[in-house]
């Protein structure tokens, strides 16, 4: 199982910070978190998936076929993998699965069976929840088995940055990051920017001067509204 934005692997996670501690689930959560604050401290980028909405042509337990009308996952095969799905309105309202892979005739698999299965009345939202993949840089494609098929390339600063923030998350402590020690007046999310008091601790900021660095390194700038470019490297 991943995080939702699968920026980083519990295994990633532990290759560049081997000194993190706890059970697989909290590893996770820790992950999801730095995720968000580093989405958070990137800004603005133009995602490589547009949201999709529509009604279902059919389901089954594991999967869901989109609309006609959403013929982006036509572009390849997994176009649409590691995006989420919610069930928005009709049979199943309520349920959000991550898509594991997607075909080419629309048919998204999804990473955990339904509770309920969709149908026909089923009204869908499909969408990217990271910044990343960005559109034209993050994915890359080649034919494999006769199909154009593609494939998500997190940027290895990227990894790197959200390594350090798990980090640095466990090192300061849940306090810091809920408002007591950091002691945070305001932030926006879009273009990350935040407001500290003057008895803020130590002067320290949310983000981990190590993400910082690699992500300055890579050529990405804390730019609030800008649009900040990620130098395509993969490992």
């Amino acid at each position: 199982m991943d995080t939702a934005r699968g920026y980083l692997s519990k295994t990633e996670l532990m290759a560049y910070v081997p000194g993190i501690t706890g059970t697989d689930t909290e590893k996770l959560a820790l992950i999801a978190r730095a995720e968000a604050l580093i989405d958070s401290y990137i800004g603005h980028q133009d995602q490589a998936i547009y949201p999709l909405r529509d009604l279902a042509r059919a389901a089954t337990d594991n999967t869901l076929q989109l609309s006609a009308n959403d013929t982006q996952a036509a572009n390849g095969v997994n176009y649409l993998k590691g995006c989420s799905i919610d069930i928005i309105d009709g049979t199943g309202e309520g349920q959000t699965r991550r898509i594991s892979g997607s075909a080419l005739d629309g048919t998204v698999t999804i990473s955990e069976n339904w509770d309920t299965n969709p149908d026909t009345t089923s009204y869908y939202r499909v969408y990217q929840v990271g910044k990343l993949p960005r559109r034209g840089k993050d994915l890359t494609n080649d034919t494999v088995g006769g199909q154009n098929r593609y494939f998500r390339v997190i940027p290895v600063a990227v990894k790197q940055a959200v390594a350090a923030q798990a980090e640095y998350i466990q090192q300061m402590g849940d306090a810091y990051f809920t408002g007591g020690d950091s002691n945070m007046q305001s932030e926006s999310s879009d273009g990350y920017s935040y407001t500290r008091g003057e008895n803020g601790t130590n002067g320290k900021g949310l983000i981990a001067p190590a993400a910082r660095s690699y992500l300055a390194g890579a050529g990405i700038i804390n730019r609030a509204g800008g649009q900040i470019i990620v130098p395509n490297t993969i490992i």
